[in-house]
């Protein structure tokens, strides 16, 4: 589901698709990052204790929640 690279020291790249183990996805793949937030839909709400970045986030802001 993610990709790791030269390019991304510390980071990971997502990759599209679905996960069958919802376990899985409440877990080890949990995201730590919401994007593009600043035109989000009034009924779409936050997700509970994600970061929240209005736009694209850096690499230093993807590699420092990696670690989280």
């Amino acid at each position: 589901m993610y990709r790791r690279g030269a390019g991304v020291p510390g980071g990971s790249i997502l990759r599209i698709g679905t996960v069958d183990d919802f376990k899985l996805s409440e877990t080890a793949l949990r995201p730590t990052i919401e994007q593009y937030t600043k035109h989000r839909v009034d009924w779409i709400k936050d997700i509970e204790n994600m970061v929240q970045i209005e736009g694209q986030a850096s690499l230093e802001e993807i590699v420092g929640q990696a670690s989280v």
